[in-house]
């Protein structure tokens, strides 16, 4: 079968929508499948695609708009493909797919709602959510969903017959337990520290600003934050540490662009924080638990699926400090050996339900009854 992937993002630029698409990517050519993925060009991005066993096509977009582009070319490329698999939202992308208008099947994996931080942004979102989405979503075969407990706000506009659930796979091979030293990192005066780690895009809804703060309160002096991700504001991330006295307890790595190197920080740390007001799966919170580390976390829709409060981790109310602090007290209260317990919980439960290999099985069948 040859299928098309359309997402706007690729690695090496960092995403949670482009690492789905590329642990997908991989694994179908593996197991046979012709793939090719059509993504966009960034300028600031160096390429090496020849080592992938698959075809990337990196297009400049015509039109473009941040994480966002048309490329008109694409219509007439889709050509000849049995499937196209678009990862959604992707403004312009999405729009590329649909006026193939039935030439070539496509099904669509819902990831998340675009959350526009530009004001002038937001009432184009809302006429876009109400005007051209419903015709994009309403012609694809199938419209994936990655969490069962997370509502959309396009939910009205998908039919029954088209739904499907299916949560994101994780790559347990890569992410397992294990332990790494803090000198692989430079951070040799962690030893002996007690260390968690945030890892994610700096975005707003990441809620990085909350666990700064939160950690200037926190009555465990040796406990350390590793930081693990870059862009938008981090200098500013980086003033509010030193204004709230904390600057010299959290540590900044900046973005990590490989899945290989990204494991070894869950293996770095004892737990992982996840603070974000909003979730559609958080292939973090997977990764985390895949690791062996429990996770405090936001307590919402995409993430308590995985998070059970005490048995893989601890959750807290959305953007409250005192919530937060009190979640981690919790965590505080649990020996070295109960901590260790609560990671084997979170590693079985990815294993057993989440792993990639059980994922891919899925998104074959559904290929097979899409085309």
């Amino acid at each position: 079968m040859k299928i098309a992937h359309v997402n706007a993002t690729f690695p090496p630029d960092i995403g949670g929508m482009g690492q789905v698409a590329f642990d997908e990517t991989r694994e179908l050519a593996k197991r046979g499948y012709d793939v090719t993925v059509f993504t966009l060009s960034y300028p600031l991005s160096r390429y090496d695609d020849s080592k992938f066993p698959f075809k990337v096509i990196r297009s400049r977009p015509l039109i473009p708009g941040g994480v966002a582009g048309w490329v008109p070319a694409w219509r007439k490329m889709f050509m000849g493909f049995d499937l196209i698999h678009l990862h959604y939202p992707f403004y312009g992308g999405a729009e590329s797919v649909w006026m193939n208008m039935g030439s070539v099947p496509y099904i669509i994996t819902y990831h998340m709602d675009a959350q526009p931080t530009v004001m002038l942004k937001k009432p184009i979102k809302f006429l876009y959510d109400r005007f051209v989405a419903p015709r994009i979503l309403s012609k694809a075969r199938r419209v994936i969903l990655v969490d069962n407990k997370h509502h959309y706000s396009l939910e009205k506009n998908l039919f029954a017959s088209q739904k499907i659930i299916l949560s994101n796979g994780i790559d347990t091979e890569i992410f397992k337990p294990g332990t790494v030293a803090p000198t692989e990192f430079g951070l040799a005066a962690l030893a002996g520290k007690r260390i968690f780690l945030f890892v994610g895009n700096l975005l707003p809804v990441k809620g990085l600003p909350l666990l700064i703060k939160a950690w200037n309160k926190l009555s465990v002096p040796d406990a350390h934050l590793v930081v693990v991700g870059g862009g938008y504001n981090e200098a500013g991330y980086q003033k509010l540490a030193k204004k709230y006295g904390v600057a010299d307890r959290i540590h900044w790595q900046g973005p990590c662009y490989d899945q290989e190197h990204l494991a070894k920080y869950y293996r770095l740390v004892e737990a992982v924080i996840v603070p974000s007001s909003s979730e559609t799966f958080s292939l973090v919170v997977g990764e985390a638990l895949s690791s062996g580390r429990p996770v405090i976390a936001s307590d919402v829709p995409g993430i308590r699926n995985r998070v059970k409060e005490g048995e893989t981790g601890f959750l807290f109310e959305p953007g409250v400090e005192r919530r937060l602090l009190e979640a981690m007290a919790r965590y505080f209260k649990n020996s070295a050996e109960q901590i260790k317990i609560l990671g084997q919980h979170g590693r079985e439960l990815i294993v057993n339900e989440f792993g990639l290999k059980k994922h891919i099985d899925a998104l074959e069948e559904i290929y097979r009854d899409s085309v």
